[in-house]
């Protein structure tokens, strides 16, 4: 409850305990009635009870059986951790026992109540005071109702038993929530791509994504060439593409510029490359274009560029190319012959800029 609305709600329920204390004055005709000024004093010394924080008095007011609403007010005020126990557990009202729950550190006492409270309602609320993973897992695993379970498995951290829930649970909402926590990459991927239900399937990729996000962020603090190269190894392409743009080491570069799956990982290894053997080599074997660009833009030797200009079957590569030797009678060759527009047009700019 807003703590705004609860003040003025705990001083009237005060107010009234006070008034049921009090001996009646008797107005006309014999009716019991009760001045402004009787009123106005009750609440003011309602209030002055709540500011000093009465400990008796919230005592009082939760044990009060007639009225739940100052049974209410009272348990929210309640430090006494017996009587808190107490309320959350034999109170007949719902919403009673639910405050008393919010206010219990003990996890033990709050595991019973959600093993064992007859309403979805308590047993959620003493489920998101647990903290114990043991706990929390028995619940997860074993209790007969799916939303408590749901609630237990969303608080979880063990990854083990999140891994067993994710994959051997027949409950899809189950399943679902277990992927929400699992922090394993391969099975989050394995998760992605053969589970049957798409939302789940989802539920995986957004994981991915959100984890890439931080790792990718976190890769690109590091300054350790080590560290570096394992993420380098990561099952995600944008964590290693951004290890890849870090990266030092030149016969690692070459091993992934010539070995890995994801073409904009090869492609930063490339741009990292001084190697011209290897730039040669890339340029001229590997099956994506962009990767043959950059590892075109990076070479000198005009042998290899002019067989590129002239061979190329992308005219991206073939511009790159053009833009790099001075082979005046290969550039006006190519500026005739070219295929492609652009590429001839690259030729002639080449021979100007060498003329003048």
């Amino acid at each position: 409850m807003n703590k705004m609305i609860f003040i003025p709600s705990l001083i009237a329920a005060i107010a009234m305990l006070f008034s049921s204390c009090s001996p009646p004055r008797e107005g006309g005709a014999g009716e019991t009635q009760k001045s402004d000024e009787d009123l106005e004093g009750l609440f003011a010394r309602a209030a002055e009870i709540v500011q000093r924080g009465d400990p008796a008095l919230f005592e009082k007011m939760a044990k009060n059986k007639q009225d739940y609403v100052m049974r209410l007010a009272g348990v929210r005020r309640l430090d006494n951790p017996t009587l808190l126990a107490e309320i959350a557990q034999k109170d007949k009202e719902e919403s009673v026992r639910i405050a008393a729950i919010e206010r219990l550190h003990d996890q033990t006492l709050l595991a019973k109540i959600a093993k064992n409270d007859y309403n979805t309602d308590v047993r959620r609320a003493a489920v998101h005071r647990l903290d114990d993973q043991t706990l929390l897992s028995e619940i997860a695993l074993n209790h007969e109702c799916k939303f408590t379970r749901f609630d237990a498995v969303s608080k979880l951290k063990d990854q083990i038993i999140l891994a067993d829930i994710a994959q051997n649970e027949k409950e899809n909402s189950l399943r679902n929530a277990a992927v929400n926590r699992l922090e394993d990459f391969a099975l989050l991927a394995d998760i992605a791509k053969h589970e049957k239900e798409a939302w789940i399937q989802h539920t995986a990729r957004v994981r991915i994504s959100v984890f890439c996000r931080e790792i990718v962020e976190f890769v690109e603090k590091l300054d350790d060439q080590t560290l570096l190269a394992e993420y380098t190894k990561h099952g995600e392409d944008e964590v290693r593409e951004k290890a890849v743009s870090k990266l030092n080491d030149q016969k690692l570069l070459a091993e992934i510029v010539k070995n890995d799956k994801e073409v904009k990982v090869r492609r930063m290894a490339a741009y990292r490359i001084d190697d011209q053997n290897v730039l040669a080599e890339v340029a001229r074997s590997d099956d994506h274009c962009w990767v043959r660009c950059p590892a075109t833009q990076k070479l000198h030797d005009p042998v290899i560029l002019a067989e590129l200009a002239k061979n190329d079957v992308n005219d991206e590569v073939r511009r790159t190319a053009v833009k790099k030797f001075d082979d005046q009678t290969l550039l006006m060759e190519i500026a005739v012959n070219d295929a492609e527009g652009h590429v001839r047009h690259d030729a002639v700019m080449r021979i100007k800029d060498l003329t003048f």
